[in-house]
């Protein structure tokens, strides 16, 4: 890809959600220091084509991972000023994922009108009017949501590593570190892996 187009993706996208943020963040802030109580929640919209690292959109799935990382900061930022964030991370049937080869048929809408559709993208509103309610307790979260799906998505969390007391030496590091690169998640599957 190109420069340009990794701009373009990454403009749009996550500069797309930090302007209305900031916008708003500033109106609330201006609220909350005026002595009035601000009870006011963002939403934005990452993707799991970046929390699950997807191959094939590079730019894409770094700029909505980079979403769901600016909204746990908002969360962090702006809970002073009465304001709640989270985003979510839809999987629902789009003009886009129905012209992606071999994915149509599997997201197609159900033949029988009785049977429940669960990538109908009207499934995914019940949960971002729920994170807009006053009294949602949510903050800084990032949720999947599919069908009747809703799922919190765990952040970057701390696993298994090394420690000494010393500096340490490229060998040393090199013989320390050998029993975490059979660790699922040391390394990345290959293209023709899961």
């Amino acid at each position: 890809m190109t420069e340009a187009e990794w701009d373009a993706v990454v403009e749009v996208h996550l500069k797309g959600h930090f302007a209305p943020t900031r916008w708003a963040a500033a109106y609330w802030r201006e609220q909350s220091k005026a002595g009035k109580t601000v009870n006011a929640s963002v939403i934005h919209t990452s993707s799991t084509s970046g929390l699950f690292s997807n191959p094939g959109q590079t730019n894409y799935g770094a700029a909505k991972s980079a979403i769901a990382t600016f909204s746990q900061i908002c969360a962090k930022e702006l809970s002073r000023y009465g304001v709640r964030s989270n985003a979510i991370a839809p999987a629902a049937r789009t003009r886009l994922t129905l012209a992606t080869p071999g994915l149509g048929d599997v997201i197609a809408a159900p033949t029988d009108a009785a049977e429940f559709d669960r990538w109908d993208p009207a499934n995914i509103s019940p949960l971002v009017a729920y994170l807009g309610t006053a009294d949602c307790p949510f903050s800084g979260a990032t949720f999947y949501v599919q069908g009747g799906m809703v799922k919190v998505f765990r952040s970057w969390e701390m696993g298994d590593g090394v420690e000494q007391d010393d500096r340490w030496t490229v060998d040393g590091l090199a013989d320390a570190m050998k029993p975490l690169a059979d660790l699922p998640y040391a390394k990345a599957p290959s293209m023709g892996e899961g």
